[in-house]
Protein backbone atom coordinates (compact mmCIF):
# COMPACT_ATOMS: atom_id res chain seq x y z
CA UNK A 1 0.00 0.00 0.00
CA UNK A 2 2.87 2.63 0.68
CA UNK A 3 3.98 1.85 -2.79
CA UNK A 4 0.96 2.83 -4.21
CA UNK A 5 1.04 5.78 -2.25
CA UNK A 6 4.46 6.96 -3.47
CA UNK A 7 3.45 5.99 -6.79
CA UNK A 8 0.10 7.89 -6.62
CA UNK A 9 3.21 10.85 -5.07
CA UNK A 10 4.80 10.67 -8.63
CA UNK A 11 1.86 10.40 -11.15
CA UNK A 12 -0.03 13.43 -9.41
CA UNK A 13 3.36 15.70 -9.63
CA UNK A 14 4.04 14.18 -13.54
CA UNK A 15 0.36 15.21 -14.04
CA UNK A 16 1.20 18.68 -13.66
CA UNK A 17 4.21 18.58 -16.26
CA UNK A 18 2.65 16.25 -18.58
CA UNK A 19 -1.00 17.60 -19.57
CA UNK A 20 -2.41 14.66 -21.24
CA UNK A 21 -1.64 11.02 -19.97
CA UNK A 22 -3.71 8.81 -19.04
CA UNK A 23 -1.80 6.29 -16.39
CA UNK A 24 -3.79 3.88 -13.69
CA UNK A 25 -2.47 2.58 -10.59
CA UNK A 26 -2.69 -1.12 -10.19
CA UNK A 27 -5.75 -2.08 -8.37
CA UNK A 28 -5.63 -3.91 -4.74
CA UNK A 29 -5.67 -6.51 -4.12
CA UNK A 30 -3.27 -7.82 -6.69
CA UNK A 31 -1.81 -11.19 -7.26
CA UNK A 32 1.81 -10.85 -6.37
CA UNK A 33 3.85 -8.21 -6.11
CA UNK A 34 5.89 -9.53 -9.12
CA UNK A 35 2.27 -8.22 -10.99
CA UNK A 36 3.27 -4.68 -10.09
CA UNK A 37 6.21 -4.98 -12.49
CA UNK A 38 5.07 -3.91 -15.77
CA UNK A 39 3.17 -0.87 -14.18
CA UNK A 40 6.72 0.29 -12.74
CA UNK A 41 8.59 -0.47 -15.98
CA UNK A 42 5.70 2.06 -17.65
CA UNK A 43 6.53 4.90 -15.04
CA UNK A 44 10.39 4.61 -15.60
CA UNK A 45 9.61 4.68 -19.03
CA UNK A 46 7.32 8.04 -18.73
CA UNK A 47 9.95 9.29 -16.17
CA UNK A 48 12.63 9.09 -18.84
CA UNK A 49 10.99 10.26 -21.93
CA UNK A 50 9.90 13.50 -19.37
CA UNK A 51 13.69 14.11 -18.16
CA UNK A 52 14.92 13.55 -21.63
CA UNK A 53 12.21 16.15 -22.74
CA UNK A 54 13.72 18.72 -20.19
CA UNK A 55 16.77 18.39 -20.94
CA UNK A 56 16.12 18.90 -24.48
CA UNK A 57 14.53 22.14 -24.04
CA UNK A 58 17.10 23.01 -21.47
CA UNK A 59 14.96 22.69 -18.31
CA UNK A 60 17.52 20.02 -16.83
CA UNK A 61 21.50 19.95 -15.47
CA UNK A 62 23.99 17.44 -15.15
CA UNK A 63 25.11 16.07 -12.35
CA UNK A 64 28.24 13.97 -12.62
CA UNK A 65 31.35 14.69 -15.48
CA UNK A 66 31.91 14.99 -19.01
CA UNK A 67 31.80 11.16 -19.34
CA UNK A 68 28.92 10.37 -17.12
CA UNK A 69 26.50 11.93 -15.42
CA UNK A 70 22.51 12.08 -14.19
CA UNK A 71 20.47 14.21 -15.82
CA UNK A 72 17.22 15.93 -12.83
CA UNK A 73 14.68 18.52 -14.09
CA UNK A 74 15.29 22.19 -12.72
CA UNK A 75 12.56 22.74 -10.40
CA UNK A 76 11.15 26.21 -10.21
CA UNK A 77 11.21 27.54 -6.51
Amino acid sequence: ERLLETWREILTALGREISDFHFELPALPFKSITALKPFEDKLDAIICAWVGACVIEKRAQPYGNRDCAIWAPICAA
